[in-house]
């Protein structure tokens, strides 16, 4: 056999070495990719920064339906902080799972106030009523307790927007406002409390409830 049609072998050796090599490698980089996007998109939750403009009374008299929750970062630099995306996704699936306990679920809490200070939240048909007043971006709202009959009272930022409004606020409060509302609050008790501990782990990062306006 000449020099040549070696040459020409070798060549095409190396071809059918390599094509399946370089089909191979693009499928695992597809795999990768579609396994990276899934992935992303599972850990994606909504998150916000904290309100620092004044609130109106006026902007919240009416009725609010619960929607979601929601993560809130006191700045910019919290929110991009190495380290909290991951904390806040873990924190989120737990806050779910514990405010659905709760009764916490979209379409089955209805929060109510009136132009005279008064409120009142219904959180899978029970009925709790209280007081509320607003400084700033601040809302701070006084309940009864719905099976103690214990007066808590609970300090949130608030932002009113588009027909919706969030109330933000720590972890720890969440689980105050939650224990006071809810006639099913301690089936909820473990999961919040570990909401809690997850959250205190990261300075500016709170809990946020996503209400629309009825």
């Amino acid at each position: 056999m000449n020099r040549p049609t070696i040459s020409c072998l070798r060549t095409t050796l190396l071809i059918l070495m390599v094509v399946p090599c370089v089909s191979f490698a693009q499928s695992v980089s597809s795999t990768l990719s579609k396994l990276s996007s899934s992935a992303v998109s599972a850990v994606k939750l909504e998150s916000a920064i904290l309100g620092t403009e004044e609130v109106a009374v006026s902007s919240l008299v009416g009725d609010w339906e619960y929607s979601r929750p929601c993560m809130v970062f006191e700045s910019d630099n919290v929110l991009s902080a190495v380290g909290t995306s991951a904390m806040a996704s873990k924190g989120e699936s737990y806050l779910q799972k514990g405010l659905a306990k709760a009764g916490f679920s979209a379409g089955d809490v209805t929060l109510s106030f009136s132009s005279d200070g008064t409120t009142g939240i219904v959180v899978a048909g029970k009925s709790v009523r209280g007081v509320y007043s607003v400084e700033g971006g601040e809302m701070t709202i006084t309940y009864n307790g719905v099976l103690s009959g214990v007066s808590k009272s609970v300090t949130a930022n608030v932002v009113v927007s588009g027909g919706e409004m969030r109330v933000s606020m720590s972890a720890q409060k969440l689980l105050t406002l939650v224990q006071t509302v809810s006639a099913t609050a301690s089936s909820a008790n473990t999961t919040l409390s570990t909401v809690s501990s997850l959250f205190s782990s990261v300075d500016g990062m709170y809990v946020g409830l996503v209400f629309v306006k009825k």
